[in-house]
């Protein structure tokens, strides 16, 4: 539940951003620092409706959080070597699929986001100038201080997006891409697809996740 509670609190933060907003490579930190801080004023004024209305955080999920992340990125680094081996259609259904598994999340984590903001640490760990690790501690209702790093990358047009996150040194990417692969090599992958989809329209995927925001205050 660590992973899914803060993983809404990750998506939160980025829902302000502008995916044409153009960032200095010398600022990660100071980008993330400011998103938070609108995004609480944001949050603030929607509130009642996003949690009045399933459909209305589902349609902010798709058209503010996804594109500030590196979602197409992320999807090929799930598939491992089997992107390489897949059909353009099936490459194109499975950066579909894993934006959809990405709003399921999001839905599943909303009830857990409460207002807290993380506390940056001042400097972020560069791997290249346009590839860096910004670090920040989050104290989550339940699990206490939990570490959370974002790893950014800086678009010489649009400016930084989220590539993966570590939770609590745990990476979503790189834990995704085990699950996503234990399927394909043992099923194959239009079956790794197909689960994916499934799990996403099914009462097990976006249904229940609808259903838990209805039932939430109840």
């Amino acid at each position: 539940m660590r992973m899914r509670a803060c993983l809404g609190l990750v998506v939160w933060m980025c829902f302000s951003a502008h995916a044409g907003t153009t960032v200095s490579v010398d600022d990660p930190v100071r980008w993330l620092q400011g998103k938070a801080q609108e995004l609480a004023a944001e949050l603030n004024a929607q509130k009642a409706v996003l949690d009045a209305s399933p459909q209305a955080l589902v349609a902010f999920l798709e058209s503010r959080a996804l594109p500030l992340w590196e979602t197409d990125r992320m999807a090929r680094a799930l598939l491992g070597s089997y992107w390489s081996k897949a059909t353009t259609e099936q490459r194109k259904r499975m950066k579909a699929v894993w934006r959809e598994t990405l709003v399921r999340y999001f839905l599943r984590a909303y009830p857990y986001y409460h207002g807290a903001l993380p506390e940056f640490e001042p400097k972020a760990d560069c791997q290249t100038t346009r590839r860096c690790w910004v670090h920040s501690h989050l104290t989550v209702q339940g699990h206490g201080l939990v570490d959370l790093d974002f790893l950014l990358l800086n678009h010489r047009k649009s400016g930084w997006k989220v590539l993966d996150v570590r939770v609590a040194g745990v990476s979503l990417v790189a834990h995704k891409k085990g699950e996503c692969l234990a399927v394909a090599n043992a099923r194959g992958l239009p079956a790794l697809l197909d689960a994916l989809a499934s799990k996403n329209r099914t009462v097990e995927g976006l249904e229940q996740e609808k259903t838990l925001l209805r039932e939430r205050d109840g």
